[in-house]
C-alpha cells in the first residue's frame, strides 16, 4: 500500500471510485447528445486527401508527413495517391478511405 492503512479508509477509496466511474459514465452519456461535446472528448476526422490531391495545411495539423502518408496508403494497397477521392484521420489514429469511382451501394 501506499498509505498506511489508518490514512486512507476504504470507505474514502470506494467513494472515489464511484465518483469517477459516474464522472465517465455521465461524459459518456452527454457526449451521445451533445455533438460539440462528443467534437471535445473524441475529436473529429481530419480530412487528408480530396479527390486525389492532399490537403498539405491538415497534414501539417496532423503532424504527417507527405511519406507517412503514403506509407498509410500503402497499408490499404493504394499505391497512387489519385486513387483515393477522399481520406479522413480519425480520431481513433486510424485511416478511412473512399477510392476514386466508388459509390454508394444500390438497393
Amino acid at each position: 500500500m501506499i498509505y498506511p492503512e489508518s490514512t486512507v479508509q476504504i470507505l474514502h477509496s470506494m467513494a472515489a471510485i464511484a465518483v469517477v466511474a459516474a464522472l465517465h459514465w455521465a461524459a459518456i452519456k452527454f457526449s451521445e447528445r451533445s455533438y460539440a461535446l462528443r467534437v471535445l472528448v473524441y475529436g473529429k476526422p481530419e480530412l487528408l486527401i480530396r479527390d486525389g490531391k492532399a490537403n498539405r495545411r491538415h497534414l501539417k495539423h496532423a503532424d504527417l508527413s507527405m511519406d507517412m502518408l503514403r506509407s498509410l496508403l500503402r497499408e490499404h494497397d493504394i499505391g497512387d495517391i489519385r486513387q483515393v477521392k477522399y481520406a479522413y484521420l480519425e480520431p481513433d489514429g486510424k485511416l478511412g478511405i473512399v477510392r476514386q469511382g466508388v459509390r454508394g451501394s444500390k438497393r
